[in-house]
Formats: C-alpha cells, sequence, structure tokens
C-alpha cells in the first residue's frame, strides 16, 4: 500500500508540472488521428480565444492532404457524431451545420499561397478574428464596429477618433478573409507558424465553442499521415476571468459548500461527544469522511480561484486538494464495505472474505483516482485523455460492484 501511495503521488507531481490549465500547450507527435479535440470553452462578451500554432512539420515539397481548423458555437459540449462515423473531410463537407451546431467557422490552410483562409457556415452573425490577441484594437473592445478589417485598414483605423468608428460597416459575411501564414525549411523539413485570435465583441458572440484541427488525407491515402507540431491557446473572459462561463461559480461555489461541510461535521462531532447511547466507530469514521469532504472542497475552491485570476493552478494547492480528494474517497468506499459488512454493529472482527475485499476495493480507488487526475490536468486534444476517460469508467464501475459484493452475498 506505501509504494501504491507513492507511485500516486509521483504520477500526480509529474502530472501537474506538465499542464497550464487554461492557457494550454499542447504538443503532438506522429500523431495521425482524422480530427484533434482541441479545448470546449464558454465565452461572455469580451472573451478572447487566441490560438498559435508553432513548428507545424511536413516533408519538403508538394502538401497532400488538407489541414485546418473549425471553431463552432454550440449549444452543448457533446461531440459531434460527423466526426466518428464520417470518413469524408470535414474542411470540405457543405452540410456540416445542424441545430446543435449551428454556427462554424472554417480555418483551412493554403500551403501554395501561404494563407489561413476563413470560411463561415450557418448562423454567424458576426465575426471578430485577427493574427493574434495583442492585434485586437482597444476600441473594439467597448464597441463592435468592424469584421474582417485587413490590417492596413485597422491601422487607418485606429488613427481615426473613436467617434468616428460608428462609419465602419460591418462585413455581410466572413468568406475569403484570410490570415498569413509563415514557412521555414530545416533538415529537409518544412516548418508552418500561423495564429489566430478571436475576440467576442457582442453578446450575440457568446456561447460555448469547441476547437478541432483536422488532418484530412489525400484522396489515395487511407489513413492521414502522421503530424507533429505544437499549439499554445490562450482562453479567458471579461475582466481577465480565465474560467469558461460555465466554471465561474466554482470557487464561490466551492468555498460556500466547504463551509457547510464543516458546520455539519462540527455539529456531528458535538452529536457524539454529548450522545447518551454508544457511538460505534462507525459513526467516527464517517465523522472523519465529512471533514475531509469539507478540507477537499475548500483546497479544491482555492485551486479554482487561482485558475480564475491566473490561468493556471498553483501546484501546492493543486497537490493538497488531489491528496484529500483522494483520501475522502478511499474512507468513503472503506465506510460504505463496512456498513456493507456488518462490521462494528454485527461482528467487531472482520472476516478473511471481508479482508480480501479490502485488498480490492482501496488498490481499484486509488487507480479510479489517478485516473480522475489525469483526465482532469490532461490536455482534451492528447491521444491518451480519452483512454483515461474509458479507464476511469471501467476501474469506477468494478468498485461499485465491489462493495456492492458484501450486501448481496
Amino acid at each position: 500500500m506505501i509504494i501504491m501511495v507513492k507511485a500516486f503521488l509521483l504520477c500526480l507531481i509529474l502530472t501537474l508540472a506538465s499542464v497550464s490549465c487554461r492557457i494550454h500547450k499542447l504538443a503532438l507527435t506522429d500523431d495521425d488521428r482524422r480530427y484533434v479535440d482541441l479545448t470546449t470553452f464558454g465565452f461572455y462578451q469580451d472573451g478572447i480565444l487566441d490560438v498559435h500554432l508553432v513548428n507545424f512539420k511536413l516533408p519538403s515539397g508538394p502538401v497532400q492532404g488538407e489541414y485546418g481548423f473549425t471553431l463552432d458555437r454550440t449549444v452543448n459540449d457533446a461531440m459531434r457524431p460527423q466526426f466518428e462515423a464520417s470518413d469524408s473531410c470535414f474542411l470540405t463537407d457543405t452540410s456540416v451545420t445542424s441545430p446543435q451546431h449551428p454556427a462554424i467557422v472554417l480555418l483551412r490552410m493554403d500551403f501554395v499561397n501561404m494563407k489561413l483562409n476563413i470560411s463561415c457556415m450557418g448562423e454567424v452573425q458576426a465575426l471578430h478574428l485577427y493574427p493574434n490577441r495583442s492585434a485586437i484594437p482597444v476600441w473594439i473592445k467597448r464597441q463592435s464596429g468592424y469584421m474582417f478589417v485587413n490590417r492596413r485598414r485597422r491601422s487607418l483605423l485606429l488613427d481615426e477618433p473613436l467617434v468616428k468608428s460608428k462609419e465602419v460597416k460591418m462585413m455581410p459575411q466572413c468568406s475569403y478573409a484570410a490570415l498569413p501564414i509563415t514557412k521555414e525549411t530545416r533538415d529537409g523539413f518544412d516548418y508552418y507558424n500561423t495564429s489566430f485570435a478571436m475576440f467576442v465583441a457582442s453578446d450575440k458572440e457568446e456561447g460555448l465553442y469547441n476547437l478541432y484541427f483536422h488532418n484530412c488525407p489525400n484522396v489515395s491515402e487511407p489513413t492521414p499521415p502522421p503530424i507533429n507540431m505544437m499549439i499554445e491557446i490562450f482562453e479567458s473572459n471579461e475582466d481577465g476571468n480565465f474560467l469558461s462561463a460555465g466554471e465561474m461559480p466554482l470557487p464561490a461555489l466551492y468555498s460556500m459548500m466547504s463551509l457547510i461541510f464543516f458546520l455539519s461535521a462540527g455539529f456531528w462531532t458535538f452529536i457524539l461527544r454529548t450522545s447518551r447511547h454508544p457511538v460505534y466507530r462507525i459513526h467516527i469514521i464517517m465523522c472523519v469522511l465529512v471533514y475531509l469532504k469539507a478540507i477537499s472542497l475548500a483546497f479544491h475552491g482555492i485551486n479554482y480561484h487561482f485558475i480564475q485570476t491566473r490561468g493556471e493552478h498553483v501546484t501546492a494547492w493543486a497537490i493538497l486538494y488531489y491528496i484529500t480528494h483522494l483520501l475522502k474517497g478511499a474512507v468513503l468506499f472503506v465506510t460504505i464495505v463496512l456498513v456493507g459488512t456488518g462490521w462494528n454493529f454485527i461482528k467487531h472482527i472482520l472476516a478473511d472474505r471481508d479482508k480480501k475485499l479490502f485488498m480490492i476495493v482501496i488498490p481499484l480507488q486509488v487507480v479510479a483516482n489517478v485516473a480522475e487526475i489525469i483526465i482532469a490536468e490532461s490536455e482534451e486534444g492528447a491521444a491518451e485523455h480519452n483512454a483515461w476517460i474509458d479507464i476511469f469508467i471501467l476501474v469506477d464501475l468494478l468498485c461499485c460492484g465491489a462493495i456492492l459484493f458484501p450486501v448481496v452475498w
């Protein structure tokens, strides 16, 4: 057991050291997936999405296949069924909109003209894209007046008084807009770099956005070629809030729930100390469980507070949260198993069968917690992210089955 705990802590530290939460850095090496789920984030007005594609590596010569991004506004964070069921290229499909995904922006990489071509489909009423977030004019953050203005026109607008900004008319659609791509050749390979930033200028542009990267093979190739690149993503809402729209209440919510659990645990402690009836050890264990839950929620709220203000967690607080979360989960399952076996109520000594059950449940719970931490801290686009989700579901089901075993046996 001690070895497992040490392995868990080592895995925890290594995982936290390589993650930056809402400021993402995803490295893909020899990745042959057709699409990569990069991020899902809810934006309010004044939100910013900044994406940098760095060192996109291809062999020198003519480029085969289609590469690019899709950015869609959706009503939920469910995966598109077209991605799993279709072998067609999503970047060239003209019927990609749906009621759940009404607005889609396609960003196709044109390696001949060195442009990132942008086109819109569906209910895209307004869109503000720029080469990077530093290129967003200051006045556009207070009033939306134009869309896809090129660099020369934007520099002229910045030199004009703000009162004249109302004269700038919005383009009716975002088709045929483009952003630059740069290239450098090293050791027989071409490395491409590009970037784009989206600014949510009005409440009509608010919503939940999904960002994907697509690797579409040539017609003659059965599978996509492996790609190598680094993607850096910056996401924030108004006033420098790095939490998604649906996560903004979480720091206050976790803090409030922590206080409620602390008060409940204190009241439980008072009842146990003043009770005239017998107090069993299982009651004390359950009281400890409530204290652990309160401490875990407190650390979770502090961790989310730093993510909200800095875009990344403080490793010390994150480790404290995950340690208390692990202890809380282990004590919870131990308590359920003890109650199921009738310990301290019917029998005061655990049978060999019950001890073997503990030897199964506790390691499974440790594995489930490790999987949960890796899921929470790894990038959505990492190849192992979905694998750890499957592992967590399987191990969690095994834990639930194990704790029900003494009840029906």
